[in-house]
């Protein structure tokens, strides 16, 4: 009976040795990694944000205007005049938009797809842009055209209003 007892102890004692040295070794890694080196960071300049497929641009006309095209010789491409409404109907100023043209055939197939960047322009909120632009060397067959804006980066937002 006493040598179970001996045999107990000296397994509970074994196992709060580990459980001491575990905590030990634990609190000194902890140290280890606050006295390293510290990591430092900088501040960047605040840039446009990328918006993708913006609701609040509403393109309230667009006309296109078909016109032969100056391609190569044997291949009748043509080039397209395009007028272009667009209403910022948000609360911040856009620009730098990316446009999508797809063209289409009589029968509704798609013919082509051009991608126009409008760079230089801004749009404040509640104003419209009317945008003139050309594409080229569009597959013939080509005689409607939709236009979708692909993104827009935001600028700063609307002042606002004064109290009175």
């Amino acid at each position: 009976m006493v040598f179970r007892k001996f045999v107990f102890l000296a397994l509970l004692g074994l196992l709060g040795a580990v459980l001491a040295w575990m905590i030990f070794i634990s609190r000194e890694q902890g140290r280890s990694q606050v006295d390293g080196p510290v990591e430092a960071s900088r501040t960047l300049s605040s840039t446009p944000t990328r918006v993708l497929d913006p609701q609040d641009l509403l393109i309230v006309e667009s006309a296109v205007r078909f016109v032969p095209g100056d391609a190569a010789p044997g291949n009748p491409g043509l080039a397209a005049g395009h007028t272009v409404v667009i209403l910022n109907r948000g609360s911040v100023t856009y620009r730098n938009l990316l446009l999508s043209f797809a063209f289409q055939g009589t029968g509704g197939e798609d013919v082509d797809r051009k991608i126009l960047p409008v760079e230089d322009r801004e749009l404040p909120p509640g104003e419209t842009i009317t945008l003139d632009l050309k594409t080229t060397e569009i597959s013939p067959g080509a005689s409607r055209c939709q236009v979708r804006i692909l993104y827009a980066e935001i600028g700063t937002a609307a002042p606002a209003p004064p109290k009175g």
